[in-house]
C-alpha cells in the first residue's frame, strides 16, 4: 500500500481525525441563532493556543445548509465507530467469544 507522509505528522492527522470520526456534524448547543436569512454557530479556533478560542460564525442559510450536508453519508456507509466488534451494538461480555473466533485464547 502507497500513502504519502503526513503533513503535520501523525499527532496532526490524529487531531484532524479525532473531531470527525465521533461528533456529529454541529450539536445543537453549539447553535446560536437561525432565521430564514442566517445561521450563527459557535466553532472553536484551533490556532489559537491561547485565550478565547470560542467564536461566532454566521452563515447564509443555503450556505450552512450545504456544509452540513457535506458531512452526512451516503446509504451504505457507516462512521468509524459504529463498525466492528468494539461498537455498542457488542456487548462487553461477547468480547471473549470475538478473540476466540479470531484464534486468540481469551
Amino acid at each position: 500500500m502507497f500513502a504519502l507522509h503526513p503533513f503535520g505528522g501523525p499527532e496532526a492527522v490524529l487531531a484532524y481525525l479525532s473531531r470527525y470520526t465521533h461528533r456529529v456534524a454541529i450539536s445543537n448547543h453549539r447553535l446560536v441563532s437561525a432565521d430564514a436569512d442566517t445561521v450563527a454557530f459557535r466553532w472553536k479556533d484551533y490556532r489559537i493556543k491561547k485565550g478565547d478560542r470560542m467564536k461566532v460564525m454566521r452563515l447564509p442559510t443555503d450556505e450552512f445548509i450545504r456544509r452540513f450536508l457535506i458531512h452526512v453519508l451516503p446509504p451504505g456507509f457507516h462512521r468509524i465507530r459504529h463498525a466492528g466488534f468494539l461498537a455498542n451494538h457488542c456487548p462487553a461480555g461477547d468480547l471473549p467469544c470475538k478473540s476466540a473466533e479470531r484464534g486468540h485464547p481469551s
